[in-house]
């Protein structure tokens, strides 16, 4: 159950939706049926004691590999199915899967699953605006009922979420031990079986402990630039807040000192976040004026981020797209 939580691509996988849907019209079992089942494995695996220490010990011999010849033949089929999976969608940017969770038609519901194979980010719209930039590797899931009442997302990976404003339909991302809700904001999420951060880049966003974390005692409220994480492993949560300017954005976008943990930008002009950005990182951005006139940028950028990350969310939420060439970037309108 852990791995699968951690790997919901293997659903299909291990559990094939047509021989789950086969299993699904097998009458259940009643009481007396269980109940006779309880004995009969007791009956073999605990002999009764006027038998033989051969007899048992040869039953349990018995029983031992059985269980043995079904682990490994388990284990084996499902090697064999991922490695043939494995190619079969290593050249594909997005795999998508669809998995049955209902029994009747009416109940019945489904989760997709979208996961990236390649080795470079690729963005995801969902039905409702919302958009999903995943990281290489990364994946997330959601139920065929997503923005009927709620929108909830469950993240795996790095991934950059830019929510559209809908105040009826709180938009949630479940990673690991956090989960983090947003009405109309971006952030990102960096999620690993021990540790889980999250960076709020624009707007606002609360996030909540799923299970019983030590030394959680509140929901965090994150500002721009916020980073709340969790380590699983340390079982230590931390929150590293982002002080606030004390002058002018532009003045302190202008005067910023190169040599400063981070930078803030409050609706500033994107020609100067892309200028500010190319000094701090010493490299040569390109754009054309004209494909970024009357575009702004609003949010607080640490100088550790890799520089092509920060551009990529920043032409994700401009509706613009970087692309390597050579040892530069190029910043341009981004293809329809």
């Amino acid at each position: 159950m852990e791995y699968l939580a951690q790997h919901p691509e293997a659903m299909e996988e291990l559990f094939p939706v047509e021989e789950w849907n086969e299993q699904i019209n097998v009458p259940l079992l009643g009481a007396d049926d269980i109940a006779a089942l309880k004995q009969n494995i007791r009956d073999e695996v605990f002999p009764i004691a006027t038998e033989t220490h051969r007899q048992r010990v040869f039953t349990l011999k018995t029983w031992g590999k059985v269980a043995a010849a079904i682990v490994l033949f388990a284990v084996g089929t499902w090697w064999l199915r991922y490695e043939l999976s494995h190619h079969q969608h290593e050249n594909k940017v997005i795999a998508a899967v669809e998995v049955s969770t209902g029994a009747t038609s009416k109940d019945s519901l489904t989760w997709t699953i979208q996961t990236n194979h390649t080795n470079k980010s690729v963005s995801y719209k969902l039905s409702d605006g919302s958009t999903i930039r995943l990281e290489p590797h990364a994946s997330f899931r959601y139920r065929s009922d997503y923005g009927q009442q709620h929108r909830d997302i469950y993240a795996e990976g790095v991934a950059f979420f830019e929510v559209a404003k809908d105040h009826h339909h709180p938009f949630t991302v479940y990673a690991g031990s956090l989960q983090t809700t947003a009405l109309g904001t971006s952030f990102r999420v960096a999620a690993t079986s021990r540790k889980v951060e999250v960076k709020l880049i624009t707007g606002k966003v609360v996030v909540k402990s799923t299970g019983d974390i030590r030394g959680w005692k509140k929901d965090v409220f994150l500002s721009p630039g916020d980073i709340v994480s969790y380590d699983s492993y340390l079982a230590v949560a931390s929150v590293n807040r982002v002080k606030p300017a004390t002058d002018k954005p532009t003045e302190v976008i202008a005067n910023a000192n190169m040599d400063a943990s981070e930078v803030v930008f409050t609706n500033t002009p994107i020609h100067e976040v892309i200028e500010k950005l190319s000094a701090i990182h010493h490299h040569k951005v390109i754009y054309d004026a004209s494909d970024i006139a009357g575009k702004n940028f609003t949010g607080t950028i640490s100088n550790s981020d890799s520089l092509i990350v920060v551009l990529r969310v920043i032409c994700t939420m401009n509706k613009l797209e970087v692309k390597e060439e050579g040892d530069n970037y190029t910043v341009s309108k981004a293809i329809p």
